[in-house]
């Protein structure tokens, strides 16, 4: 389903900033209102978002760290510290280290960032901003931000994702022997 919505985005991404270099052009705020292109883009950071928050649950499945019945299973200190160390006790070093890294990458906490603000405060307005697409701060001002939407996409597509499919390859290659 992630890339589902990745290459409905990449079908729309041109459409959309020609809409928005007109209004740019037309003395617009550079205001990208393409609703193809926004939800594209927020809908495959949504999936994104949570196919890296299952990695705790996924996790939880193998190392039985925590009940079944705890609602609070996620990139928590509590749960992190128990699964490296369920990881360390079973000899699995690769994939502790790897989770430690993984929760403090800097591409899944901006994801984390954009996806949370966009569920629980506001939608992220994309800007068309000194020639290319920019989500907006996410204060709430609707301003333009430096982050591109396109590079980014590309950085989760290309980096993030890989990330996650190589931390459950690990767990996948330890549970079935």
């Amino acid at each position: 389903m992630v890339h589902y919505h990745y290459n409905n985005w990449m079908a729309v991404e041109k459409t959309g900033l020609t809409a928005a270099r007109i209004v740019s052009k037309l003395g617009g705020d550079g205001y990208v209102n393409t609703p193809a292109y926004n939800a594209e883009v927020i809908a495959f950071l949504q999936n994104v978002h949570a196919l890296c928050d299952s990695l705790p649950y996924i996790l939880n499945l193998y190392f039985r760290v925590h009940d079944f019945s705890y609602r609070k299973i996620g990139w928590n200190k509590i749960t992190l510290n128990l699964l490296e160390d369920a990881a360390r006790e079973t000899g699995e070093e690769n994939l502790s280290t790897r989770l430690k890294e993984f929760s403090k990458n800097d591409l899944f906490i901006k994801l984390q960032d954009l996806v949370n603000c966009a569920k629980h405060k506001h939608l992220i307005p994309i800007f068309f901003h000194e020639g290319r697409a920019v989500f907006a701060k996410l204060d709430g001002k609707w301003l333009p931000s430096s982050l591109e939407v396109h590079q980014f996409l590309l950085r989760i597509d290309n980096e993030l994702i890989p990330l996650v499919w190589a931390i459950l390859r690990i767990a996948a290659e330890r549970a079935f022997k």
